[in-house]
């Protein structure tokens, strides 16, 4: 699907290599199942692979609703 950035969309299975990044970086672990009701999904997006600087979302599933539980900020150092 379109994540309303400029620029080409890859999904890769988490063995998959990726190829040479330019623009934002959005990584996505598995998605957690306790049931189809109860889950858990951790995102990371970052500026670009070699500048840094981005933070990671921990998303549980509510009520039919995905909310954010927890949010990590990674600074450029």
């Amino acid at each position: 699907g379109d994540l309303g950035f400029e620029g080409l969309t890859l999904w890769l299975l988490p063995e998959e290599p990726a190829p040479p990044v330019q623009g934002p970086l959005i990584e996505m672990e598995p998605i957690e199942f306790r049931t189809l009701q109860d889950a858990e999904m951790r995102i990371s997006i970052r500026r670009s692979p070699t500048v840094g600087g981005g933070f990671r979302l921990t998303l549980n599933k509510r009520h039919g609703y995905w909310a954010i539980v927890d949010e990590e900020v990674e600074w450029v150092s």
